[in-house]
């Protein structure tokens, strides 16, 4: 807390419900409602590792939506929640940084949002255990992500959901462009970025070239710093990697849910679905998308 006029000066509490990507999109706001409170902030989400290390955020205590408890709720000023999935960026016809911040209060960004980079500061454990990580595997890599979209409450080993969200959004050709990618870069190792409970296989070709750990995610945003560059869906990975403090260009693959000009970032290769179900896209597209990034 901040001594003013001899007494704490109590911050606002912002919470954020959902995902760990969309708490990311959140960091791009922390600075400018900082300035806009004249204090720093706490944010209240599932996912406290993602604020805790950032030089603006006071506390960030664990909320994955419902009622907040008084005994956490009587340390803040104000308490404030706005929820873009509830508002018009449901409309589809703008992107989450240009509803977000409106919904704050704040003014639009000049850039756009979709230039507009998130701010993640990551924990120094994290940023030496995919030192660590990265010595181990001891050869350059490309990281993929095919599955996502789970909830915070949902990433101790529940059942994986299969629904409109992860179906949608999965991409269901994935063991193909993996092949595809594997012959193209024969000198590339693979990070796997996966939660332990989702659907995916490795074709058998490719075991000893895929390396995975069940670890935390942000550590797999500090081995975006390590690795070439990376493919995936629309889900954290992709978020991560825009962050000003990893800045790491990849491939991003868009299905039936989103839309690069909803929630993408215009730094990526970004290719849309031939399929109007699910997230399938020609693996040559994806090979020629990562060759465009690698140049």
């Amino acid at each position: 807390y901040i001594l003013h006029k001899g007494r704490m000066k109590q911050t606002n509490l912002y919470c954020v419900h959902g995902g760990i990507g969309k708490q990311v999109i959140f960091t791009s706001m922390i600075e400018e409602l900082a300035k806009r409170d004249n204090n720093k902030i706490s944010v209240g989400s599932g996912f406290p590792d993602v604020y805790k290390y950032h030089p603006k955020v006071v506390s960030s205590p664990q909320w994955s939506g419902g009622d907040l408890n008084y005994d956490i709720a009587e340390y803040f000023s104000d308490i404030i929640f706005r929820e873009p999935y509830v508002s018009s960026y449901s409309k589809r016809d703008r992107h989450i940084l240009d509803e977000w911040p409106q919904m704050f209060g704040l003014d639009p960004f000049d850039q756009g949002g979709v230039n507009i980079q998130p701010d993640l500061y990551l924990g120094q454990q994290f940023v030496t255990e995919a030192k660590n990580m990265n010595e181990k595997l001891a050869s350059e890599f490309i990281m993929v992500q095919w599955t996502g979209g789970q909830p915070a409450q949902n990433v101790n080993n529940k059942a994986y959901p299969l629904n409109n969200m992860t179906e949608g959004r999965n991409v269901q050709n994935y063991a193909d462009i993996w092949l595809a990618l594997a012959e193209e870069f024969p000198n590339f190792k693979f990070l796997l970025y996966r939660l332990p409970n989702e659907p995916v296989s490795i074709p058998e070709t490719i075991t000893n070239r895929v390396a995975f750990a069940n670890t935390n995610a942000l550590t797999y945003a500090a081995m975006l710093k390590h690795s070439k560059t990376f493919v995936s869906l629309d889900s954290s990975l992709q978020h991560f990697s825009s962050a000003k403090q990893i800045n790491k260009p990849g491939v991003v693959m868009w299905g039936t849910v989103t839309k690069k000009e909803m929630i993408g970032h215009s730094m990526h290769e970004n290719l849309r679905s031939y399929s109007a179900t699910e997230v399938k896209v020609e693996p040559q597209d994806v090979i020629d998308a990562v060759k465009k990034v690698l140049n």
